[in-house]
């Protein structure tokens, strides 16, 4: 794994379902277990979404009993304002919607250089569809309705990813496709209900709180493989 990957902090990437839309408990459970605090402070981040009050209700109410609520941070926002909201958080949840709005917002506020330093000082990402998949280095995304294409990702967990990889049409095909073309590089396609959580020293670890729900590891020379939860 490359030196520049090893960050303190992690990430559990959902590819769909979870809290913010009132399902899959377990997914949120496996990922505060492993956290090193009782009850940590949790931030909402619903930019890929005009949906983010509705969504960051359902999660405080699924995870209430196990986290401090920090509440959402707005767009608009002052520099000043986002390191001091980020500098309480030890969890940021981040909601799904479009992966395109989502990547913008956060290069336009310059909070990712502010999320690179929490990441080194231990703070955990929890990502749902596009929350998770702006974290790669690349992504497979529909957003903005323009049907499946290839994002550039942020860089701050390696390889690529694609949410509702066997729930959605064409998806486990296009990126396949795209990894065996050398278009993206080899990552990990999650399906709804499942978790990949990237650790710190480089390591990851699957979850699945559905009978059905995979995390599959794709690369040019095998394809598809299912990583054991």
């Amino acid at each position: 794994m490359d030196k520049n990957f090893l960050i303190r902090g992690s990430l559990v990437a959902l590819g769909g379902g979870g809290a913010t839309h009132g399902l899959d408990a377990a997914l949120e459970a496996f990922a505060l277990d492993e956290f090193p605090m009782v009850k940590p402070a949790l931030g909402f981040l619903g930019w890929a979404t005009d949906e983010s009050s509705s969504r960051a209700s359902r999660v405080r109410q699924q995870m209430d009993n196990r986290i401090e609520w920090l509440g959402s941070l707005q767009p608009s926002a002052g520099l000043a304002q986002q390191r001091e909201w980020l500098a309480a958080c030890d969890v940021l949840y981040v909601a799904g919607g479009d992966t395109a709005r989502l990547l913008n917002g956060l290069r336009a506020t310059g909070l990712v250089d502010e999320l690179t330093g929490a990441l080194a000082r231990g703070l955990m990402i929890v990502g749902v569809s596009a929350g998770a998949s702006v974290w790669f280095e690349a992504a497979l995304s529909d957003a903005g309705g323009q049907g499946l294409r290839l994002l550039r990702g942020l860089g701050l967990f390696p390889g690529s990813f694609c949410p509702h990889y066997s729930n959605e049409v064409g998806r486990r095909s296009a990126f396949e496709e795209a990894i065996a073309s050398a278009k993206l590089p080899a990552g990990f396609g999650v399906d709804d209900g499942a978790a990949l959580r990237w650790r710190q020293d480089g390591s990851q670890r699957t979850f699945s709180a559905r009978p059905d729900a995979r995390v599959w590891r794709v690369s040019a020379e095998a394809g598809s493989r299912p990583c054991w939860m």
